[in-house]
């Protein structure tokens, strides 16, 4: 049996429009964000054992009819043993592009390591548990809090004695693109118990697992694959005829990153490129990028672009 492929498109628009605004917890890009952790699921709780905090996937940033969606990789680590591990289209697709060179669009398909997460954002406690999703830094970070905290005697999952986690930007700065958290645990305990009554609370517990992204077969995929070319095929003509200096201004976090050959292969110099403020972009752009705290490069109005073409040469 076949895919239909025009009616795969129509359900795909329609599930990205119904998305709408994200339903996960993000933390603060321009100040300090205080959090509670909770285990990933009830049965741990009631168990009263911890091993992990986080539901584990590999996933695909596809799209866009309307927006981007999230798909599972089929060689996703945690979900498929060695035996049932098949080619993925869209790692396939991600190395031809690799090999031609088209790297910006080969980081915003390729598959990266996500992580779901309950959280109480402390600040917000009255919005009771949320969900945070994050990349592979910040759950290193995160991870290595506890233990830390761990080996100090403090356990992050007790309701009552648990400290927070305080995640804070390394620059202040929301218009970056990207942004680099330190991690750090409370000095004092950050009691939750009693916002832990009710079903509620359980009910959002268990819905955490319920984000991680289906599985769709190797057809669907491809037929993902073939709107994603789609849209880059209607992009080029009208990216062409652009104004230079717009086309960094336009570019998004390099998880999301579309840029098409055609505003790639106009790209101006570096004495002739500006900023939307006519700020000749340095000498050094797109060579020397660092996230280290007090950098002059994460307060450099040529910030993010800047960024992006170091990550993506």
């Amino acid at each position: 049996m076949g895919l239909d492929v025009k009616g795969f498109k129509q359900k795909f628009s329609e599930q990205v429009s119904r998305r709408g605004a994200s339903a996960f917890w993000k933390p603060h890009r321009d100040k300090q964000s205080n959090i509670r952790l909770l285990p990933k699921c009830m049965d741990d709780i009631e168990k009263g054992t911890y091993a992990d905090f986080a539901y584990a996937y590999d996933g695909h940033f596809v799209g866009p009819v309307g927006g981007k969606i999230e798909v599972l990789c089929l060689r996703d680590r945690e979900r498929m043993t060695k035996e049932s591990m098949q080619a993925c289209p869209i790692c396939v697709h991600v190395d031809k592009l690799y090999r031609s060179h088209n790297n910006e669009q080969a980081y915003s398909l390729k598959k990266k390591p996500r992580y779901l997460i309950n959280i109480v954002d402390m600040d917000d406690r009255e919005k009771g548990v949320q969900h945070m999703l994050c990349g592979q830094d910040l759950y290193e970070k995160i991870g290595k809090g506890i233990v830390k905290a761990a080996d100090s005697g403090i356990d992050m999952f007790d309701a009552r004695t648990g400290h927070a986690i305080e995640i804070d930007p390394a620059v202040r700065d929301p218009k970056l693109g990207y942004i680099n958290y330190n991690v750090s645990i409370g000095l004092a305990e950050a009691d939750i118990s009693g916002l832990l009554k009710g079903p509620e609370w359980k009910e959002a517990v268990r819905k955490l697992g319920a984000f991680v992204p289906s599985t769709k077969t190797s057809e669907e995929l491809q037929a993902l694959l073939s709107i994603n070319e789609e849209y880059n095929r209607n992009k080029e003509a009208p990216a062409a005829e652009t104004d230079d200096d717009d086309d960094d201004e336009k570019t998004t976090t390099t998880t999301t990153t579309m840029t098409t050959k055609a505003s790639a292969a106009k790209e101006p110099s570096p004495a002739q490129a500006q900023n939307g403020n006519g700020v000749s972009r340095p000498e050094c752009f797109g060579d020397e990028y660092t996230t280290r705290a007090g950098s002059k490069c994460l307060t450099c109005e040529h910030g993010k672009p800047c960024h992006d073409k170091f990550l993506n040469g």
